[in-house]
């Protein structure tokens, strides 16, 4: 993947709401297929106990392919505070930092303080790695200041949140890509997994995502997502190309065609392994998949030539070509 925000992502609120027991999570995050986790690091300028979390979260997911990005709550009433403990997170090893910012800054004079946060912020990390999320839809929002968020960020997370909206997913999508696709920034839409939302819904936000050409989206929020909603993430884990041990390669374009045509197919635990060779009887079964889906195509074009003989023999019988026509 080629940007650090790639992916499937599970945005995390509050670590003790899912038990403290890190191997558990580890487990967890690998069982929904999730890219990595976004942490909670701070709320306004305090870190507290929303630090002790990302850092014990960071330390749970060393070694492992789960990363950890952080975010935090940006009030505007102290911007170098904020900002120092978004330098905070990202020292402390979080591989990219969001800010969430929301009705506080539709305030007169928020512009210069979304500012003087950025210009802290950057002044100590210059090559810092952000993005930023917020309402929905930017139009409904006027004076909220968009492009200075989005002249600060490297791509932007709108709360696609349709159920709590009270709009189709459709609608929701399509509302919030025409107002942030003017920003100029990637969009990495927050999708819904709250509120008993519908897992068929939840699918159709990452696929709608996945066609207009996000290579990212994630999830609010781990604590709320039940079961069934956990599911629909990890099946969108696999549209977002988590889990694939061929993502990368030179073949991997032709795996995808061949697991399109039902030829070849993962293995049971979700891998593909690549470079395994093949046994006999694996052999077979392609070799069988491959007969029959020749075999169809086959019968389908002699039946579609069938027709068409059928039909110009009818119209020669219906004198259907007379003297000039070819």
């Amino acid at each position: 993947m080629g940007n650090p925000w790639d992916g499937n992502w599970m945005w995390l609120w509050q670590l003790s709401a899912l038990g403290d027991r890190f191997q558990d999570l580890v487990a967890r995050a690998r069982e929904a297929r999730i890219t990595g986790v976004i942490v909670k690091a701070h709320d306004g300028f305090v870190g507290g106990k929303w630090f002790d979390q990302l850092r014990a979260v960071i330390s749970a997911f060393e070694g492992t392919d789960v990363k950890v990005a952080a975010w935090g709550y940006v009030y505007g009433r102290d911007p170098a505070g904020e900002a120092a403990r978004a330098v905070e997170a990202l020292r402390a090893g979080a591989s990219f930092y969001v800010v969430d910012a929301e009705s506080e800054f539709e305030r007169k004079g928020m512009d210069e303080v979304a500012a003087q946060f950025f210009f802290r912020l950057l002044q100590e990390i210059p090559d810092a790695v952000l993005g930023f999320t917020s309402f929905a839809v930017t139009n409904l929002h006027p004076a909220f200041p968009w492009t200075t968020f989005a002249n600060h960020c490297q791509f932007a997370m709108p709360q696609v949140y349709w159920k709590e909206i009270g709009w189709t997913v459709g609608v929701a999508w399509s509302k919030a890509w025409a107002s942030y696709v003017g920003l100029g920034r990637p969009i990495v839409p927050v999708l819904q997994a709250y509120g008993g939302v519908s897992p068929h819904d939840m699918l159709a936000a990452a696929e709608l995502a996945k066609r207009y050409g996000c290579t990212g989206v994630s999830w609010w929020s781990w604590q709320h997502a039940g079961r069934d909603q956990l599911e629909a993430i990890k099946e969108a884990g696999r549209l977002f190309g988590v889990g694939k041990d061929y993502a990368g390669r030179w073949s991997e374009k032709a795996i995808e065609r061949a697991k399109e045509l039902g030829i070849m197919s993962d293995y049971e635990d979700g891998t593909f392994r690549p470079t395994q060779p093949l046994t006999r009887e694996e052999a077979a079964a392609v070799v069988v998949k491959m007969w029959d889906a020749i075999a169809k195509q086959t019968a389908a074009n002699l039946r579609e030539m069938a027709r068409r003989i059928d039909d110009l023999a009818g119209r020669l019988a219906a004198g259907g070509y007379g003297e000039g026509e070819g």
